[in-house]
């Protein structure tokens, strides 16, 4: 194994605190646009979202075909 390679648990790892991270900023934002306009709700993100986002994370990491399924649309 090279200094750069990753095993599955350190992806993985990797993949819920970019989740947490993404969830958290999302909220903050949420937070600042209700500061502003009183009718928009804010979510609060649990366990099952950070989870749900980290696995979608993942799947981008392990798909071979990336670049293709998420590449550019022409």
């Amino acid at each position: 194994m090279g200094a750069n390679d990753q095993t599955a648990f350190d992806l993985r790892m990797a993949c819920l605190g970019m989740a947490k991270d993404l969830l958290s900023e999302r909220m903050h934002m949420q937070d600042r646009l209700a500061e502003r306009d009183k009718t928009v709700q804010i979510h609060i993100h649990g366990t099952e979202d950070v989870l749900s986002e980290a696995a979608r994370l993942y799947a981008f990491v392990c798909d071979k075909n990336a670049a293709v399924t998420y590449g550019p649309k022409n």
